[in-house]
């Protein structure tokens, strides 16, 4: 029986071989800043948080993560929300700092 070749398009034309040798390492990534950005053109525009306030449930995707309690994160969330109305929920201001965090890295 002859393995199969499964090849993944990423959009970028990247490919894995699935049966490549395990033992195989690939190559070292490159610590340039301009060529780890993403593709012109990949990353959405900035929004407010009343603009992912104004984003229906069914333009929305899950993201689940599991976070550290001594940082107090759904407490501070809920504060801030009192603090700046209804569109300040806790999916919403986590949409953005995630947002502003990767963007302030370059993805």
């Amino acid at each position: 029986m002859t393995p199969k070749k499964y090849q993944v398009n990423l959009g970028a034309d990247i490919t894995k071989d699935l049966t490549e040798d395990q033992d195989h390492k690939p190559a070292p990534k490159k610590s340039k800043a301009k060529e780890t950005a993403p593709p012109a053109g990949s990353v959405p525009a900035p929004m407010t948080l009343e603009q992912i306030a104004a984003v229906g449930p069914d333009r929305r995707r899950q993201l689940n993560c599991g976070v550290p309690e001594d940082l107090l994160l759904h407490r501070r969330t809920a504060l801030y929300r009192e603090d700046h109305g209804l569109g300040a929920t806790r999916q919403n201001v986590v949409a953005l700092a995630v947002d502003e965090w990767l963007r302030a890295r370059g993805y």
